[in-house]
């Protein structure tokens, strides 16, 4: 007999039927093509004390564009605090980083995944049948080769498109913002260089301690981060954001410091 009520790892209480309700609406966003399907705050509960300890153990553990994805989430209210992070999971994340830690919730979770398994199975053709499974196996390997047909076209397209894309992504950044060290000399204030004009923009909290601005200053479009790799010797490669002022943040920096001069 199914117990009424389950004790999570924070020491709150939930009900299966609950939790059914949950798993099966993300199954549903997976069967739909949302390929991270979960969020991190409705599940950390489950194998965690604390939102902070799950956080840390997901980046440990998992890969960020692979297993999860974060979005940088303003706050209600614009002018104050952090934007806060939202964490998206895969469903085989959700299942190997928080469900397995609770026996309860896990049980949960698997006869869900065996409902929709045994819902699969019902449209199956009749093995059984010679001919049914020959059909069946003629449409499958036709589907499987316009499908291959249809990515080798989209890889082909791609890769003659790449170079004018590139070139119009390298135009779009030029033509809409500049470096810090342009944006210093656009100012013109004295003394006041590239660097001292980010250690101002720090200390102003227009930018964090990483030199990227803040999220409702890209969203107001005073600033954008350029993206850049390149190679880290036996690490790999490393993803470097690098801070661009817009035309409207131009503007506003005369208009912040030049008045404050």
């Amino acid at each position: 007999m199914e117990a009424l009520q389950i004790t999570l790892a924070n020491g709150d209480v939930t009900a299966p039927e609950k939790l059914r309700h949950y798993f099966e609406a993300v199954f549903a966003a997976e069967d739909s093509g949302e390929e991270f399907a979960v969020r991190l705050s409705s599940v950390w509960r489950i194998g965690y004390g604390r939102k902070a300890d799950a956080v840390a153990a997901l980046r440990k553990s998992f890969v960020e564009g692979v297993d999860f994805e974060v979005l940088r989430q303003l706050p209600e209210n614009p002018t104050g605090g952090r934007p806060e992070e939202v964490y998206s999971l895969t469903t085989s994340c959700l299942e190997y980083f928080v469900v397995r830690a609770n026996r309860e919730v896990f049980d949960v979770y698997r006869n869900c995944r065996k409902a929709v398994k045994n819902l699969l199975r019902g449209s199956l053709p009749d093995f059984s049948d010679p001919v049914a499974s020959a059909r069946a196996w003629a449409d499958a390997e036709e589907s499987k080769q316009l499908a291959l047909a249809q990515a080798s076209q989209a890889v082909a397209q791609l890769e003659r498109a790449r170079p004018k894309i590139e070139f119009a992504d390298a135009v779009a950044i030029a033509a809409n913002s500049v470096p810090m060290g342009a944006a210093a000399k656009h100012l013109k204030l004295p003394g006041i260089g590239r660097n001292k004009l980010f250690r101002m923009l720090r200390a102003d909290k227009v930018l964090q301690a990483n030199n990227e601005p803040y999220q409702h200053h890209v969203d107001a479009g005073l600033f954008e981060v350029q993206t850049q790799h390149y190679k880290a010797g036996e690490k790999g490669q490393r993803i470097v954001g690098t801070t661009r002022v817009t035309g409207k943040g131009l503007q506003w920096l005369t208009k912040r410091y030049k008045q404050a001069a």
